[in-house]
């Protein structure tokens, strides 16, 4: 992911942060259905076994968005964040109102979607499909 990130960001430069990676999971071979599957009961608050905790993913995400958001905000900059989905996901429906429940919002992004957090409404809104 960072190599995709850095291409889209040219000269700028990218932070890796290990706050945004995605959800910790075992390595066990999912059929695609099998992990579609997992992955949307976990976005809609199950926790299938050996994966991380959501309360987990939200606090370490919602921490590192508070660390580069503040450090954006000094340099008047916009903080954008690349990274996977079902994380982000998570965070966002901790957080903010989605369009659509967290499992279908998730099965919905496509790379590379943009995905912009409307502060003062609180909302989510995907801007590219």
């Amino acid at each position: 992911m960072n190599a995709a990130v850095q291409e889209i960001a040219g000269a700028q430069r990218v932070v890796r942060d290990a706050g945004l990676a995605e959800v910790h999971r075992p390595h066990v071979w999912f059929t695609d259905e099998g992990y579609q599957a997992a992955a949307e009961s976990y976005a809609r608050g199950g926790c299938p076994d050996g994966w991380e905790p959501r309360d987990e993913v939200i606090g370490r995400f919602d921490a590192a968005v508070v660390r580069h958001a503040a450090t954006a905000a000094e340099h008047h900059r916009t903080l954008v964040i690349g990274t996977h989905g079902l994380a982000p996901t998570v965070w966002m429906a901790s957080r903010y109102r989605l369009a659509t429940d967290p499992a279908r919002f998730w099965a919905d992004l496509r790379f590379p979607d943009i995905v912009e957090i409307d502060l003062r409404e609180q909302t989510v809104t995907c801007l590219t499909h």
